[in-house]
């Protein structure tokens, strides 16, 4: 919402676009030049950016634009094979998984499902730093939604938008909201 309100809704959307791209191919292009070299880390950025899934969601004004790149984002921090700054890989990947559950609690399940194994494979690997992680994730997530607590007061009014949030889920979930806004049928495919 920010560059819409600093340039207007044309550019703004344009600025999100580019900022979202950066979001999801920095860290894929970081993870693969790790791990295949440059070549690997430029084939990362070609496939995420000629994604029609991504680009389809770019487009869009709808939650799921920014979550994707979050998601991405979080996803490659947490895959980074670095021993000497997998803190801050791990703070980094709490910090936009933490960005794309706020964006659109459906990430979740995607959440869930990386930190889970994620934290098998830490569990077979390297057992002591277990807490750890867990400490600095945690310190991240509460750190990203604080700072989302501002934004909200300086941007929108109200501190708290963790409540509205998941009230609005908790709505949207009920069976009558259900038939109300979604297709009744199949005959929308074709």
């Amino acid at each position: 919402r920010c560059p819409f309100l600093l340039v207007g809704s044309l550019p703004g959307f344009i600025v999100l676009w580019y900022v979202l791209a950066l979001i999801a191919i920095v860290p894929v292009y970081l993870l693969l030049r790790r791990m295949y070299g440059r070549w690997g880390g430029a084939v990362g950025v070609v496939v995420v950016l000629t994604s029609p899934v991504l680009i389809t969601a770019w487009g869009t004004d709808f939650p799921d634009s920014v979550a994707v790149s979050y998601l991405i984002a979080g996803t490659a921090c947490l895959a980074m094979p670095s021993q000497r700054h997998r803190v801050w890989w791990l703070g980094g990947s709490a910090g936009f998984f933490t960005l794309a559950l706020w964006s659109i609690v459906t990430s979740l399940p995607r959440i869930a499902v990386s930190v889970a194994v994620y934290a098998v494979v830490r569990f077979v690997r390297d057992r002591p730093h277990m807490v750890r992680d867990a400490v600095v994730a945690a310190s991240a997530g509460l750190g990203v939604t604080g700072l989302l607590a501002i934004a909200s007061v300086l941007l929108i009014g109200p501190f708290d938008f963790v409540v509205p949030t998941i009230q609005a889920v908790m709505f949207l979930a009920q069976p009558s909201n259900g038939l109300l806004n979604h297709s009744p049928g199949r005959p929308w495919p074709p």
